[in-house]
């Protein structure tokens, strides 16, 4: 999409009541028509304000989008030139176009950037409307997405570089043993982007790899049929159209020629029951990872190999030990981050309620390279789709050693240039300095009485909040990790201010297990124990004996008077007005703030299972602005919209005052 122009002075014509009727659309939808030779075509949706859009015109030749009517069409116009699309985002009051868009076709896009994402400023209904000027014989699909909240790619921070907090947590990573680790970890020349909520997580993820331009990996701690894997299918189908597309601009001498085939490796994790494990030269579990790798390729069939090849590496695990990563990096300069799997669960009549976070810069670059890792080190299965000599496509499906996968035939053999060594400048990223961002990656640990928190993820959050000295806002699935417990109650000790949400009722078969942690029940339950005798200790004078009671390095001279202590706001996330188990819908949000200067994301939640033994992948961005619009777009939305429930019992979850399930 190129940049935006101004307004022309003869615009568009209203349409008037003797015109045919105008299309409403709703987030997520596409429709499919006809550019008129005459006027254009109108459509409408209702946003609020704050809303992030994209809207996508695509045009292709009709009656088909196959590279033969491609080319036909080209070669009807006289002059080569492409297509000449127009579209136009009117807000409900008003003359003047919000939005201008001047050959608006996927080939020139730039995964949501500035270009593809508007946000709405008033509440109301909105119109769109669309033309080709040229008048010429092309039809277009049109998308319409909802992809969060109003903050944009900003490159440059809002706070001063890394604080005293970053220059804390870069020390206590020095000599930690993680695929990422030590100051390594920190990355400067990074843009924040837009929070993406709901089935937009995986619209956002699908445009990603509709533009990419080399690779793509995807690591998803479960991968099933489902309406997001669709979905990424659905981009990487129109990756494959774009590139059909650019190679016939290159035969007429109109654009370079695109690299291909773009490589789309997914690593989803798959569990293996102990009792079956004894029994692995039967050839089951080989079976079974066949079955996860085949169930993937299935919903790429109808993308062709020889500009898209697909690939799948399966990470298997016994217990414990899963890789519950939700990342995605795209050529080494866009990273997609989150707590949601492309799986059942969040299909899109009943998505669980989740949000993914958008970067772009440095911080890409050790996402790949703790991707490689994965690939390479910690899989042993290798599915690829490609094509053969003939054209005709094939699926290789190959068992081997770890650390050997990328010597398989057809697999991924190393990294194009531009994607170890891409042109920030281009991206957007001229700048050295720009928002800091830590990765934060580690290793499982399979065994079910690991307790070990040495690692990167568990570190970077218990110094955040242990030097916290405002607030603390933190909302997860789960929450028993008793070092994280224990940081909550130093920190009020401290004067800090802590709100934690928690949904009522959530993985309760696993966390029941033993070495689970209980529920978050319990967990309120201890915490409050815990903080009682804390509280009996500061207030008879006994502040040395924090360091033995608390199991977190403790500095007894900053604990505070019990009048001068913080305060801890508790609430619970419910469903619908029930108590809530893993039904459709389910709490899935992980994120935390720490004093409004620094963002806790990723996949981690606060408990025993994450900190202790999964392998996870978090981000920590010292940014007071994108602070803020996470406590406010995310944090402050989710805690508003629920009633506190003011005691600690078992029982019903309390009516929240509405009962929508998207607020």
């Amino acid at each position: 999409m190129t940049d935006l122009q101004h307004p022309r002075p003869q615009a568009p014509r209203p349409p008037r009541r003797s015109d045919p009727p105008v299309t409403h659309l709703v987030y997520g939808q596409m429709v499919q028509g006809n550019f008129p030779r005459t006027d254009g075509h109108w459509y409408t949706f209702d946003a609020r304000a704050g809303d992030v859009v994209s809207i996508l015109l695509a045009p292709f030749p009709r009656p088909t989008i196959d590279p033969a009517g491609y080319r036909e069409a080209l070669d009807r116009q006289s002059d080569n030139s492409p297509v000449d699309p127009e579209l136009r985002l009117y807000p409900p009051s008003g003359p003047e176009p919000l939005v201008r868009g001047e050959n608006i076709g996927s080939i020139e896009a730039r995964p949501l950037d500035d270009h593809l994402c508007h946000t709405m400023t008033q509440d109301g209904r909105h119109r769109i409307f669309v033309r080709e000027r040229g008048g010429r014989d092309f039809g277009y699909r049109l998308r319409l997405n909802q992809l969060g909240g109003p903050h944009m790619w900003r490159p440059s921070r809002s706070g001063n570089g890394v604080t005293v907090l970053g220059h804390e947590i870069a020390r206590s990573l020095q000599h930690l043993d993680a695929p990422v680790a030590g100051r390594e970890a920190l990355t400067m020349r990074n843009a924040v982007g837009p929070v993406l909520h709901g089935a937009g997580i995986f619209f956002g993820l699908a445009e990603l790899v509709a533009n990419a331009r080399y690779e793509v990996g995807i690591r998803s701690g479960n991968v099933t049929r489902s309406d997001p894997l669709r979905q990424i299918a659905a981009g990487a189908l129109r990756l494959q159209q774009r590139i059909e597309r650019d190679l016939i601009r290159h035969e007429r001498g109109l654009g370079e020629r695109p690299f291909h085939p773009v490589v789309i490796r997914i690593i989803p994790d798959l569990l293996v029951p102990a009792y079956l494990w004894p029994l692995q030269f039967l050839g089951l579990i080989r079976a079974m990872k066949r079955k996860k790798a085949l169930e993937i390729l299935e919903a790429f069939e109808t993308v062709d190999p020889r500009y898209v090849r697909i690939e799948v590496a399966v990470h298997q695990h016994i217990g414990p030990g899963e890789d519950h990563s939700k990342i995605a990096y795209v050529d080494g300069r866009y990273v997609h981050i989150g707590g949601a799997n492309l799986q059942a669960n969040n299909n899109f009549n009943r998505e669980e309620r989740d949000t993914a976070y958008l970067y772009k810069g440095e911080v890409a670059q050790l996402a790949l390279r703790a991707f490689d890792h994965s690939w390479f080190r910690e899989t042993n299965f290798l599915a690829v789709r490609r094509a053969d000599a003939n054209g005709h496509m094939a699926i290789d499906l190959r068992s081997c050693r770890r650390g050997t996968i990328d010597r398989i035939p057809g697999g991924m053999h190393g990294h194009e240039s531009a994607v170890t060594n891409p042109d920030w400048s281009a991206l957007g990223l001229p700048d050295p300095e720009g928002v800091p961002v830590f990765y934060l990656d580690k290793f499982k640990r399979p065994a079910f009485w690991s307790n070990s928190i040495d690692h990167p993820i568990a570190q970077a959050l218990l110094v955040a909040m242990r030097m916290a000295t405002r607030q603390l806002h933190m909302t997860a699935p789960n929450f028993n990790d008793e070092p994280v417990i224990d940081a909550v109650i130093y920190a009020l000790a401290r004067g800090v201010n802590v709100k934690l949400l928690l949904p009522y009722k959530r993985n309760l078969r696993k966390v029941r297990l033993p070495f689970g942690g209980g529920s978050n029940e319990t967990a309120l339950r201890r915490l409050r124990r815990r903080l009682a005798v804390v509280q009996g200790s500061v207030a008879a004078g006994r502040t040395h004996e924090l360091p033995a009671l608390l199991e977190i390095p403790v500095d007894p001279a900053q604990v505070k008077p019990l009048h001068a202590w913080g305060q801890l706001e508790f609430r619970w996330w419910v469903y619908n007005g029930r108590k809530l188990a893993d039904v459709p819908g389910a709490y899935h949000i992980k994120v935390a703030t720490i004093d409004g200067e620094c963002v806790y994301n990723g996949s981690t939640n606060w408990d025993g299972q994450s900190l202790n033994r999964a392998r996870e992948t978090s981000l920590l961005t010292l940014d007071p602005a994108y602070a803020a619009y996470v406590d406010e777009y995310v944090f402050a939305r989710e805690w508003d919209r629920r009633k506190e429930r003011r005691d600690g019992r078992d029982g019903e979850a309390p009516v929240p005052s509405t009962g929508d399930r998207h607020g």
